[in-house]
């Protein structure tokens, strides 16, 4: 009987931590849009080569897109710490011999509320980055947060870029935040929005490259959710965080020359 009680608890602990990262696991998915192939990861799943929990890492072929590094980052990697706020960023090296349209989207979701005075928080979103390609090439930023906790990508998970399905639409609920087109380079923006959040939350950065021509673009997107809003001291934590990350972007890619 004792057994039977205890193989009982364990298969009840097995599903609840399945269900658990169902419910709540950071996912990037790429996709060539032109030729529908693509790969969506979870976090810790089949072609995550980043073994660190809150962090997602692609290395490989994406349609014509020859190479691609791409790593999208969450809690309990980035956000709380010894002030509570929610973060999420992805950065992406993306190049391509023959041009083509690459969409990357990262979502994490369950992001914890905190309760504010007047109902209100707010969320910044920014993004810097470079581009080459034939005259026609431009980067496409978005980002969203949705207070009813919805999730975009699906559950599938793909081991090798092959056909994906269609993308879920983005939630009515959802808030958008950044939506800009980027026809220069370098190019960086930052946007500030409001929203009510009264219980877990989901967010989603989303980038779109469309080359012309042999070309390149590397990105680092991020967006950001602190407790308390306080809108210039927001824009600077997030142009301070988001300057440090494109410092250790330009690093890496300057040694990798």
């Amino acid at each position: 009987m004792k057994r039977l009680i205890l193989a009982a608890l364990i298969g009840i602990g097995l599903i609840a931590s399945t269900q658990s990262r169902s419910e709540a696991a950071l996912r990037l998915r790429l996709e060539d849009t032109v030729n529908n192939v693509g790969i969506i990861i979870e976090d810790g799943g089949v072609g995550d080569l980043n073994p660190v929990v809150g962090a997602v890492t692609f290395i490989g072929t994406v349609g014509s897109f020859e190479v691609n590094v791409s790593t999208g980052v969450s809690k309990p990697v980035i956000g709380g710490g010894g002030i509570s706020y929610s973060e999420m960023d992805l950065n992406s090296i993306n190049t391509t011999t023959t041009g083509g349209s690459l969409q990357m989207i990262l979502e994490d979701n369950n992001f914890p509320s905190v309760p504010q005075p007047d109902g209100q928080s707010s969320f910044i979103t920014t993004i810097g980055g470079t581009f080459t390609g034939a005259v026609g090439t431009f980067v496409t930023a978005e980002s969203f947060v949705d207070p009813t906790n919805a999730t975009i990508t699906g559950a599938l998970i793909v081991p090798l870029p092959a056909p994906l399905p269609a993308l879920a639409a983005v939630p009515v609920t959802a808030i958008q935040g950044m939506n800009e087109t980027f026809l220069t380079s370098p190019f960086s923006a930052t946007d500030v929005q409001s929203f009510v959040k009264s219980g877990p939350y989901s967010m989603f950065l989303e980038v779109n490259i469309t080359i012309v021509g042999p070309g390149s673009a590397s990105f680092d997107h991020n967006i950001l959710v602190p407790t308390v809003p306080e809108p210039a001291s927001m824009v600077i934590w997030s142009l301070g965080a988001g300057a440090l990350g494109l410092g250790g972007f330009w690093r890496r890619k300057r040694a990798a020359v």
